[in-house]
């Protein structure tokens, strides 16, 4: 079977000039590796170049864009992505730090919020991307009720 794949960078636009500064630490709240992730796991064709111009446009806003007074916070983020990656890929459930499960939290409101910025298809995606995805309370990380009505 062709295995559709897509890179983060294919949905990594410039950060937002307005409120960016140089030499700030900072990330997108709904990460552009994790936007790859559930591309590839969506039915059908590979997304258009156009749509996928499009998304990173909605990724770059500056709503998606999250600045950190520290590396190690942007670090902590980064590892929760892997690890919602990794429990995709594996089956396996991954349980992040209360830290890790805010960040992975806010990405998925983030893309309820612009569900109407993407196709079905892809919210679909993001929303399976938190199958497996637990609290150290062993709660689900992401409430998928909030993409009821989006995919």
């Amino acid at each position: 079977a062709n295995k559709k794949e897509y890179y983060a960078g294919e949905f990594r636009g410039q950060f937002p000039t307005d409120i960016s500064l140089n030499g700030d630490t900072h990330r997108h709240v709904f990460d552009c590796q994790l936007a790859a992730v559930a591309a590839e796991h969506m039915p059908g064709p590979r997304i258009s170049d156009n749509t996928l111009q499009d998304y990173k446009g909605a990724m770059s806003s500056s709503s998606n864009c999250k600045y950190y007074g520290t590396e190690s916070a942007n670090n902590s983020d980064k590892q929760a992505a892997n690890a919602v990656q990794e429990a995709v890929e594996s089956g396996e459930d991954v349980v992040l730090t209360s830290q890790q499960a805010a960040h992975i939290r806010a990405g998925a409101e983030w893309v309820a919020e612009h569900s109407d910025e993407f196709s079905a298809g892809f919210v679909n995606g993001v929303k399976n991307l938190y199958n497996n995805v637990y609290d150290s309370d062993g709660h689900k990380v992401v409430d998928q009720r909030i993409f009821n009505g989006k995919t």
